[in-house]
């Protein structure tokens, strides 16, 4: 009876936002095949966005917008994109008359942020340190020089970034020789004699996939190699160091070298000589082979100004695909990103001081990055319904402002997506659905499937870091949290210091703490969540850490097939972790492998009691705050007895919801 009432109740609150653009919405259309000089009708469409954008501007200008809004059709077809789609808060709508982008009736618009790339020819030059046998088998195009990108497709399938190591397994990847201190000029490592060799003049293109710990990594850089000393420079605004001058694991791999291409399917990209080399899986290139590869790093940004008073509003987004957009490197990324998760907090829809806005049955495919990205004021945002596949880190990013009293990020629901195959640029603690300072949202009824890590994560600030012990490093002017390679961890939590009330001299208790933690109120209900944890360790597919209060975590289904992962620990069924208090975990379902201490071979939890809490049911659930847990079943090989009733339940009120996009019931 709940789950009916709640149903009704949920369709209700939606049923406004959708149909307010039902009709009398004057119409502009947008092709592959138009022209901007076109007056943008259905038989005469512009050939941009941009072109569609500035018209509604003038229509504002001049008085003349609708009072019931408009709509930009997007005809099907690939629409080629060049450079960003910016929207500001004169392309606001409101509430009676949203702005709309929208994808023509029984058409399938691509905005992709793909060139092809063509003009392949069989590589007839020697290459030093490439073998006959390599080079004889691969293919080479020129592109412009300066343009390094990471990902490359052929005919809608991914290649494989060349790698020093070919095995996927990153606990068996080596480790460096050495480890030198964080500082200005980055941080050098030392590798194994000859692991440079060859890589002369590479400087800024080489990367180096760094495991400082086992549940996340870093990307980084590698500049000022020295082969013959076998010495580099790792270059990274990424907050993943722990240690300022070392690593608890240390595991690495190098990528995109043409040196490093040793099997079908590999490739790597020269920007400096304007060359990318492929050896095809097939053996071969065929002339109608489509080539691409990303030019940008996001597809739609849209941003207000909440200092000006100027937020984005009323702008909805519906059945439109977004495809291929690459990573920034870590070397470049801008010194206001707010790192918490140490991974790319970018997306194709990026979204900055905005309100009121609807996402919906849009497909995301290909990212470097996130699908969708809520920074700073977000609130009354409305994700639905949406397929997120094939991500470089999750599906969707919130995040607010850092620990302070800026509590604007909230009240925004996710909910009904499709989210699978995360991690795939090779950022592995990525959630598919993360929050950082973001509270009051609702989490529901997303399907998540195939990801590296925790299917939801939601995360704080740990309040010892603001204690009597951290107060120290505070009057040091060096910041709590983790380090980037030049030894700043500003970027991690981003600490509003002018919100305390002694600034960098004020000292917290835990419970103290608590108001400057925005991550509260959160509600994740009637998910699922498959084959989670494929990577990485110290998670959970429900996990929190350093969260604020009030955070409920009920009815999610999961269920995790019992693969063998050579070397990893710490996997629980459930997982509220350090500094996690007044959060509510109850009558949620997994059947899923735990690998706890008692299963991991050299490996313990730390004896006697936790400070705030004890660990629950022998760590299959794991607890390490004041948190109250009730109805929680797991059940590993055998199916816990509630978990095809809590399927069918979130089956039955998601489908009275409106259902998921490329439903695929037999699949659970």
């Amino acid at each position: 009876m709940f789950i009916r009432t709640w149903c009704c109740a949920f369709i209700a609150s939606l049923f406004f936002t959708v149909s307010a653009t039902a009709e009398n919405v004057l119409s502009l259309y947008v092709s592959p095949d138009g022209e901007d000089r076109n007056p943008g009708t259905q038989p005469s469409p512009f050939y941009t966005l941009e072109r569609a954008r500035d018209e509604i501007r003038a229509l504002k200008s001049a008085g003349r917008l609708p009072e019931q809004g408009v709509t930009v059709y997007l005809k099907g077809g690939r629409h080629w994109r060049d450079k960003v789609f910016e929207l500001g808060a004169e392309d606001s709508g409101t509430e009676h008359a949203p702005i709309r982008y929208a994808a023509c009736a029984g058409e399938t618009p691509v905005v992709t942020g793909a060139r092809r790339i063509e003009n392949w020819r069989r590589l007839s030059e020697s290459v030093p340190g490439l073998p006959a046998r390599i080079q004889q088998r691969l293919y080479v195009a020129a592109v412009d020089t300066g343009w390094g990108f990471h990902s490359l497709l052929v005919n809608g399938q991914p290649q494989t970034l060349s790698r020093l190591d070919n095995g996927d397994n990153w606990r068996n990847w080596p480790k460096p020789e050495q480890v030198g201190e964080v500082g200005p000029h980055g941080q050098r490592l030392k590798f194994a004699k000859g692991t440079l060799q060859f890589l002369q003049g590479m400087d800024g293109q080489i990367e180096i996939n760094l495991f400082p710990v086992n549940f996340w990594n870093t990307i980084s850089v590698l500049k000022n190699m020295d082969p013959h000393h076998s010495t580099a420079w790792r270059h990274s605004k990424n907050p993943a160091t722990f240690s300022r001058d070392g690593f608890q694991e240390g595991n690495y791999n190098l990528y995109n070298s043409v040196v490093f291409i040793d099997e079908p399917g590999e490739w790597a990209v020269d920007r400096h000589a304007g060359k990318v080399y492929l050896w095809p899986r097939d053996g071969r290139l065929q002339p109608d082979d489509e080539i691409l590869a990303p030019v940008l790093f996001r597809l739609v940004h849209i941003h207000g100004h909440e200092a000006e008073n100027a937020l984005v509003h009323n702008l909805q987004f519906q059945g439109i695909t977004f495809a291929h957009t690459d990573r920034m490197a870590e070397d470049r990324w801008p010194e206001e990103w707010i790192k918490r998760q140490s991974e790319l907090p970018d997306a194709m829809i990026y979204v900055q001081d905005a309100r009121q806005l609807l996402i919906q049955d849009c497909r995301f495919i290909h990212s470097g990055s996130y699908a969708v990205d809520l920074e700073g004021y977000a609130q009354e945002i409305s994700i639905l319904r949406n397929e997120m596949g094939y991500m470089g880190c999750g599906g969707v990013l919130l995040q607010g402002y850092g620990p302070g009293l800026k509590d604007v990020n909230r009240n925004n629901t996710v909910s009904r997506n499709f989210i699978h195959h995360t991690g795939q640029s090779g950022y592995l603690h990525s959630a598919a659905i993360t929050l950082y300072q973001s509270g009051s949202n609702d989490i529901s009824f997303n399907r998540i499937e195939h990801i590296p890590y925790a299917g939801v994560q939601i995360c704080g600030a740990n309040w010892d870091a603001y204690g009597p012990q951290g107060l120290a490093a505070s009057l040091d002017n060096q910041d709590p949290g983790a380090v980037d390679a030049y030894g700043r961890a500003a970027a991690q939590f981003a600490t509003r210091w002018q919100d305390f009330p002694q600034g960098r001299n004020s000292v917290f208790t835990r419970e103290t703490f608590k108001r400057y933690l925005h991550t509260a109120n959160n509600r994740v209900h009637h998910n699922i969540i498959l084959e989670y944890m494929e990577k990485l360790s110290d998670g959970a597919p429900l996990y929190a850490w350093a969260s604020g209060l009030g955070n409920q975590f009920y009815k999610n289904a999961m269920k995790r097939s019992p693969l063998t992962i050579d070397g990893q620990k710490w996997l629980f069924a459930l997982y509220l972790d350090d500094q996690v208090d007044g959060a509510v975990m109850a009558e949620n379902v997994v059947w899923g492998q735990v690998i706890t201490a008692a299963s991991s071979p050299g490996w313990r939890l730390a004896a006697g009691p936790v400070v705030y809490g004890q660990p629950y049911e022998e760590n299959i659930f794991y607890n390490k705050g004041l948190n109250l847990w009730y109805g929680n079943e797991h059940g590993f090989p055998q199916k816990p007895a509630g978990y095809d009733a809590l399927m069918k339940e979130i089956e039955l009120c998601g489908r009275q919801l409106g259902g998921w996009p490329g439903e695929r019931p037999d699949t659970y």
